[in-house]
């Protein structure tokens, strides 16, 4: 079972940047400020879908739900992704 709640985790977030690409793109694209903010405000929303992912695979690992292997490599993947939005956020705010 554990490892169906990784794999919808990892299917989860792969959907969200399959989704949000296009608003990257606008951007690096020399779009307007609109598209900018559209992108600033996606780039949000994936925070704090991958912050209420993290919640969310904490709360599973301490009532038993999941290994600790799974929570390992899934906390893992989900820290990178995490990383890589804030680190888009700030890169976006020196533009």
């Amino acid at each position: 079972m554990s490892i169906w709640i990784v794999l919808s985790l990892a299917f989860s977030l792969l959907l969200g940047l399959y989704l949000v690409r296009p608003f990257f793109e606008a951007a690096y694209a020399g779009g307007d400020a609109t598209v900018g903010l559209e992108s600033l405000q996606s780039l949000s929303d994936s925070k704090e879908r991958a912050l209420r992912a993290i919640k969310d695979l904490e709360l599973d690992f301490s009532m038993g739900k999941i290994s600790q292997e799974d929570f390992d490599r899934a906390k893992n993947e989900l820290s990178i992704e995490l990383a890589g939005v804030l680190e888009e956020i700030r890169q976006h705010g020196q533009r």
